[in-house]
């Protein structure tokens, strides 16, 4: 049996706090929670999540309760996520860039009983807190906390009770609340230690994507349940992550793919990243480019892995570096913890299309989300039988692996004649003087829609078009109305690129 099949029939808690307390257990001395200002070994970060969550009791918490954090990255907030959470509360964690109304809607909209918040956003604090009937607290008056109820009762929820309600971007108005269980989360956790390469004891993660999106969850709750070494960075900077890399000798690093190219645009061979035994990328698409720069100039192992809000890591899909072949997409591996199934992107969800043909991706695991928070229609409409309607578009080869091709909504519909935004990417992607490359679709009076890219490039646009048109990429190029060189991309909280931000510059 490996060791990551051990790991996983040994990981039976009922409850995510009971699987944080066993986490500590096994790192009883050893750093488990690292960041700049505090070290704490597995015992430490138990006794102290049990102060937390004295504290949080004493401001009212109880089971069944709502907390909202508006944090970056850190122990403190780790610590006092888990103690909310082994009271039996359900976590949220806020949009810290959205403004103080967007911030106070949605935390009416959650019904959140407590909010806490990292001292930076005191300001923000100060003018939400008149706003909402929740309590709005700093969260570093419970640092300070001495206090310990031992008669407090923790870790005793429900497996089905909610756990956590995560985020979506909400770039289009209020974020979507995906409504995970203990139950997911811990299935999750089981998946996520042979997802990222049978993570053990042995093993530390470096943590610097922001907490308030679905990739957050999906990192620190499987390396927290595999008792690994954890540290945060409150912010990504390309040169700290590698400075952080080679100080903690960090043995797996994860990064959104536009994170990375910024990494190799920082000169990593300065850094001692002899440790590093996987680079791992994921939330956007993955070029044959990306996995071979990565792996030559960090680590020779590299996975991408295709990964959701909704899906977490038993739905998970990977490639690793030698599965990438010319310039198209991956055709990625299935955990064996996930069922995957091509449906028509309007038909049932029972009638799946043949091998090679393109639909919307479904999947299902057992770490699927109960539904959407407050959304019932969209529930109904997105989680079906037991499958979740992803939105991708994708197929599946005759052997079985997925090939994701794109969003159903990155589709850029051009005189009648649909294409795939990531498709004509990834051609452009393949000029050795494009470092980042994104495309639009525009209003346009008379196609519809017109495709638009911009790229970060060595290189004007002519030059790029007469290079793509030499090589052969014209048939995704053909819908190409403009390319405009630009010094850079913009990107979201999360670090991936931000498409509607490139459209606004332009309707």
């Amino acid at each position: 049996m490996s060791d990551a099949r051990a790991q996983q029939q040994s990981l039976t808690p009922s409850s995510l706090g009971a699987a944080f307390a066993a986490a500590c257990a096994s790192r009883h001395d050893g750093d488990f929670l690292v960041d700049a200002e505090l070290r704490l070994d597995g015992a430490s970060a138990e006794r102290f999540s049990r102060r937390l969550a004295t504290s949080l009791h004493a401001l009212g918490l109880r089971t069944g309760h709502r907390i909202a954090f508006m944090c970056r990255p850190s122990v403190a907030h780790t610590l006092t996520w888990f103690a909310a959470v082994r009271l039996g509360a359900t976590a949220t964690n806020l949009h810290v860039l959205e403004t103080p109304e967007r911030i106070a809607e949605t935390i009416a909209w959650l019904d959140a009983d407590l909010v806490l918040y990292d001292d930076e956003f005191d300001e923000v604090a100060g003018r939400i807190a008149t706003n909402v009937a929740a309590r709005v607290v700093d969260i570093k008056r419970f640092i300070d906390s001495t206090t310990v109820n031992a008669n407090l009762p923790l870790d005793d929820a429900a497996s089905d009770d909610p756990v956590a309600i995560v985020l979506s971007s909400g770039s289009t108005g209020r974020p979507k609340g995906v409504v995970h269980t203990h139950t997911s989360v811990l299935a999750s956790i089981t998946a996520g230690i042979s997802l990222y390469r049978n993570i053990d004891s042995r093993d530390s993660v470096l943590v610097c994507i922001g907490t308030s999106f679905g990739g957050w969850c999906n990192v620190v709750l499987p390396f927290v349940g595999a008792g690994t070494k954890l540290v945060f960075q409150r912010r990504f900077d390309a040169q700290s992550f590698l400075a952080g890399l080679a100080a903690e000798k960090i043995t797996i690093a994860p990064l959104v793919p536009t994170m990375w190219r910024m990494v190799l645009a920082e000169q990593p061979e300065r850094h001692h990243l002899a440790s590093v035994r996987l680079a791992f990328m994921s939330g956007e698409a993955v070029s044959a480019r990306d996995m071979e720069n990565v792996s030559r100039h960090i680590t020779p192992h590299v996975r991408a892995a295709y990964l959701s809000t909704e899906g977490a890591c038993a739905s998970g899909v990977f490639a690793d570096e030698h599965d990438y072949r010319g310039d198209g997409p991956a055709a990625a591996r299935l955990l064996d913890t996930v069922e995957v199934r091509i449906v028509a992107p309007d038909g049932p969800a029972d009638t799946a299309l043949p091998p090679n043909q393109t639909g919307e991706v479904l999947l299902r695991s057992a770490s699927i989300a109960q539904g959407y928070w407050k959304d019932s229609q969209r529930t109904a409409a997105r989680f079906v039988g037991g499958w979740w309607r992803s939105g991708d578009t994708g197929y599946m080869t005759v052997d079985g692996r997925l090939v994701v091709v794109g969003r159903t909504d990155h589709v850029i519909n051009s005189g009648g004649v649909k294409v795939q935004a990531e498709e004509i990417e990834a051609a452009l992607m393949a000029h050795p003087a494009i470092r980042q490359a994104a495309v639009v679709g525009l209003p346009d009076a008379t196609w519809g829609q017109r495709a638009e890219a911009y790229v970060v490039a060595d290189t004007d646009a002519s030059s790029i078009d007469a290079w793509c048109r030499a090589e052969g990429f014209a048939p995704p190029l053909k819908f190409l109305k403009a390319i405009h060189v630009v010094d850079a991309l913009p990107t979201g909280p999360t670090g991936k690129l931000y498409r509607p931000a490139l459209r606004s510059q332009q309707e």
